[in-house]
């Protein structure tokens, strides 16, 4: 749109500039004369604006990452009291979820597609799960992709360190000959070596002269 409106100011007409671009000439006719698309048209009409709608998407991926998949009940129930957060007690219409898909088709595969086995869909849910289920694919926020991967990333390695904490260590026992003395202690235990030498010399007695003859003398006597 934008294309086709920069030709038509360069001098270009709306008609060849709308099937240049393969854009509806009343749509390009409204873009010229207010300058918004229908849906910025009848924003006012809508029971949630865009920044509501952000907030209830954003929940929802806060549970898809906690691993849950929102309910019907549990998405208009949010929107309610959204509502009556400013005064709004008129209850949503029986189609509000079916609307709310449309406005936010990429909505439609994170919610639609997860509640589809959680609760029955009615025609025209299923109309409209097939019509929008390759859109909302396309326009998937990239950056809750980002996130569940990176949720799960953390959660493997706390998983890892949880493991790797349990573990005790084993206790070794330290080797005998790599335990080493200090000096004083070696000089102790020399000091006791010393000490140990000489009490043996004191109870030694030296063999005398007198001794010999003494034996030499019971020798002859017996001979």
């Amino acid at each position: 749109i934008n294309s086709a409106i920069n030709d038509i100011l360069a001098g270009l007409s709306a008609r060849v500039a709308a099937k240049k671009w393969a854009i509806p000439r009343t749509t390009l006719r409204r873009q010229l004369e207010d300058g918004l698309t229908r849906a910025q048209a009848h924003e006012h009409q809508q029971r949630l604006s865009k920044a509501e709608e952000e907030r209830v998407r954003r929940w929802i991926v806060s549970q898809e990452l906690l691993g849950y998949a929102p309910t019907h009940r549990q998405l208009r129930y949010i929107a309610s009291q959204i509502l009556q957060g400013r005064k709004d007690l008129e209850p949503l219409g029986r189609s509000w979820k079916d609307k709310y898909d449309l406005q936010t088709p990429r909505n439609g595969l994170q919610v639609v597609d997860t509640m589809r086995y959680l609760c029955p869909a009615s025609p025209c849910t299923r109309r409209l799960l097939t019509r929008y289920s390759h859109k909302a694919a396309r326009t998937i926020d990239l950056l809750s992709v980002q996130l569940v991967l990176k949720d799960r990333e953390l959660e493997a390695q706390k998983a890892l360190n949880e493991r790797l904490s349990h573990k005790k260590r084993r206790a070794v026992e330290p080797d005998k000959n790599e335990i080493f003395c200090s000096l004083a202690q070696i000089k102790d235990v020399q000091g006791g070596l010393d000490e140990l030498r000489r009490k043996r010399q004191r109870v030694r007695k030296p063999r005398t002269s007198n001794d010999d003859n003494t034996n030499a003398t019971i020798i002859v006597a017996t001979s």
